[in-house]
């Protein structure tokens, strides 16, 4: 009975930092400049989306880590409280790292237009980043579980359930730090 508040409060931690990702993803008002001097870009929608979702995403994600740091995995695989704090973080964020997609798909507001085709170009090549991104976060699981288990001859399986979540993680949060990348090369 005490898991249900946890998950309570998981799900609804999720809502809110998705909904704030979809508020910043609103069209913000264009800035005039009367002398005719060159004015930088207000952030568009999408970007303000993938700024949000990266930043609750890695604050999530940074929470769950933490928990697992000190208390340990042992601690985490034994303890059906702590497991389950911990699993309610990582599914908060990936469901945070969903908010960039989901204003993409609202391509008109009220307020004017969110996604135009510069941003559709950086979703175009956004995704790429997530294969990359995965392959590290595999290779330096290998490395640090080789090296670790070497001696014993087998990886427990502990190990084998966090290699799992943070490669999700992982790819989940380099859509918007790919979308964020493709405006700063812009």
């Amino acid at each position: 009975m005490a898991a249900i508040p946890w998950f309570a409060l998981g799900v609804l931690a999720a809502l809110i930092f998705f909904a704030l990702a979809l508020r910043a993803a609103r069209p913000a008002r264009p800035a005039a400049d009367s002398s005719g001097a060159a004015v930088p870009l207000p952030p568009t929608p999408l970007q303000r989306a993938a700024r949000w979702t990266l930043a609750a995403g890695l604050v999530l994600a940074g929470t769950a880590l933490a928990l697992i740091a000190r208390l340990g995995v042992d601690a985490w695989w034994n303890d059906d409280s702590v497991r389950l704090r911990v699993t309610l973080l990582m599914v908060a964020a990936l469901v945070a790292s969903a908010a960039p997609m989901a204003a993409a798909r609202r391509s008109e507001t009220a307020r004017g237009i969110l996604v135009d085709e510069r941003d559709l170009q950086i979703l175009g090549r956004a995704p790429s980043v997530q294969g990359g991104a995965v392959l590290v976060c595999l290779a330096l699981w290998t490395i640090a579980l080789m090296q670790t288990f070497h001696d014993q001859g087998q990886v427990p399986m502990p190990f084998l359930v966090l290699l799992c979540w943070s490669c999700l993680l992982v790819y989940a949060l380099a859509l918007p730090a790919g979308i964020l990348l493709g405006y700063w090369r812009r």
